[in-house]
């Protein structure tokens, strides 16, 4: 029974530790060009939304945490259908975009998570970041 466990044990931290590696055969030609070694401080947000020729501009408001109770960051009117901000990684981010029709106002609201990682390549520790897409596109 004791070596069932210890057993399963070595199992349980092998798959853990394994987790962020990535096996190379060859260390000395592997391909380093795409590897970003400094841990990244910022990444980042992209913002897509609805512009047409009625509506041109469209007013975003940006949080540091969810909308309804984050802290506003940054708002504007936007044009293009496209913006994107550089943003301190390991928080949550949240947007709105207020389309405004005659007397209507349609409000679109989404939200995401800006994380690094990391996976060691050989000797090396190469950082990742997610890049999220905030989509408040009309539907």
């Amino acid at each position: 029974m004791a070596l069932l466990r210890y057993i399963l044990l070595v199992l349980i931290i092998s798959a853990f530790s394994a987790c962020h590696t990535i096996s190379v055969d060859d260390c000395s030609t592997y391909d380093f060009s795409d590897c970003q070694t400094r841990k990244p401080d910022s990444a980042l947000v992209s913002v897509t939304f609805s512009s047409s020729k009625m509506t041109p501009e469209i007013y975003i408001e940006l949080f540091r945490g969810k909308t309804d109770h984050g802290e506003k960051i940054d708002s504007g009117y936007f044009s293009e259908g496209f913006t994107e901000f550089l943003l301190p990684v390991d928080q949550e981010y949240s947007a709105k975009a207020y389309y405004f029709k005659g007397k209507d106002t349609i409000i679109t609201i989404d939200g995401c998570y800006l994380n690094r990682d990391y996976v060691k390549v050989c000797d090396s520790v190469c950082w990742e970041v997610n890049n999220p897409v905030l989509k408040l596109k009309l539907k």
